[in-house]
């Protein structure tokens, strides 16, 4: 979202730079740029996933999860191809904080398979009370 405003704000600011002067519009470009990275920090911080891991090493995921502060549901599963025992990890947190969840997957079980889908409603308790 930030990105196309900027985008759309820079061709406006070149305009200004072409037309008045080339300081102006750089202060302008620079002011613009941040603005759009705000902006792009505070909806991201906001959009909510669901990632879904299947893994066969339940434990040690389990740990390395709740590290994090969100809830963690566990659910046996079978694979339909493969017909191999596995378990299935549910857990809903936002898009920033995504990429912790992904590190802590691909080091704990580089073979786990993870989908992240985009939620869009929540229910219940989004994050978990600290202690």
């Amino acid at each position: 979202m930030g990105n196309i405003l900027f985008v759309m704000n820079g061709l406006v600011i070149l305009l200004l730079g072409f037309y008045k002067s080339w300081d102006l519009a750089l202060y302008s470009m620079l002011s613009t740029f941040v603005k759009g990275k705000v902006v792009d920090m505070i909806h991201v911080g906001h959009i909510k996933v669901t990632c879904f891991i299947i893994t066969k090493k339940r434990d040690e995921m389990l740990c390395r999860l709740r590290k994090l502060h969100h809830g963690i549901t566990c659910l046996h599963s079978e694979g339909g191809y493969s017909e191999e025992r596995n378990y299935t990890l549910m857990t809903v947190t936002t898009r920033y904080e995504l990429a912790a969840v992904r590190q802590a997957v691909t080091e704990t079980d580089p073979k786990a398979f993870m989908n992240v889908v985009q939620s869009t409603e929540i229910l219940g308790r989004f994050a978990r009370p600290k202690n």
